[in-house]
């Protein structure tokens, strides 16, 4: 059963009862005409949002400057402040507001027609190339995190990268420098194998030695010291049985 929320009263009904209760096409709960298309499964405040993404959406497709197309961080947060003035019109002002509003976004509209074209033109552009930063940041990155210590050096293709190969195929042979230092340089906090050293088999023996803070050739020497203690021990024992 699905409750049907009105658009006019905000009165609930179920899916099953609405045709009955719209044969007089009154609410049954106040009484105010409606229809039955007034009726839908958002209450109010899902309407409100829905409507102001849909604002938004529209508001932003015509003022869609980036910060780069200004001389200035001050002059962009005016654009911002400018653009959230609109939508608020919109959604809270009066009809009249609403309309000359409108009016005005239709002047931009036509004021800008040129820029507003080429940036709807790079907008896939740029949404790719995003989605394909994306994929190549958590690609790189869950390989170091799986990868065995010992094979960092050597990382092969995350199966992330190959299953989105066809897309990233898609982006220019020229990156964005900052993606290409962000996916090159390994993060300075990831994990360092603990015998990878490059000076060999020695330098990797002295350090397992060193392992629980003590010196490499600390245990050689203890050995030897109870060797020659349990050795003398046994000739002064040997020297006592025979006087």
């Amino acid at each position: 059963v699905r409750v049907l929320f009105s658009a006019i009263c905000e009165h609930r009904i179920c899916d099953r009862c609405l045709p009955q209760a719209l044969r007089t096409r009154n609410c049954p709960g106040c009484g105010i005409a409606v229809r039955h298309e007034d009726f839908s499964e958002m209450p109010r405040d899902c309407r409100e949002v829905d409507r102001e993404l849909k604002v938004r959406r529209q508001v932003r497709d015509i003022y869609c400057k980036t910060e780069q197309d200004f001389p200035s961080g001050h002059a962009w947060d005016e654009y911002l402040v400018l653009r959230e003035d609109i939508i608020y019109k919109l959604l809270h002002g009066s009809k009249e507001e609403v309309h000359e509003t409108w009016r005005q976004i239709e002047r931009y509209k036509v004021q800008h027609a040129e820029s507003i074209r080429q940036v709807q033109r790079m907008r896939p552009k740029k949404a790719l190339e995003k989605v394909a930063a994306v994929i190549k940041t958590e690609g790189d990155f869950a390989s170091r995190v799986n990868a065995d210590w010992l094979d960092r050096m050597e990382l092969a293709s995350h199966p992330f990268q190959e299953h989105y190969e066809i897309l990233l195929g898609e982006l220019p042979r020229s990156p964005d420098a900052s993606l290409a230092r962000a996916t090159a340089t390994a993060s300075p906090l990831t994990p360092q194998p603990l015998m990878a050293g490059t000076r060999g088999a020695v330098e990797d023996a002295a350090r397992r030695c060193s392992g629980g803070g003590q010196l490499s050739g600390l245990s050689e020497k203890k050995a030897k010291h109870f060797f020659f203690a349990d050795l003398a021990t046994s000739v002064r024992r040997s020297a006592v049985e025979s006087h």
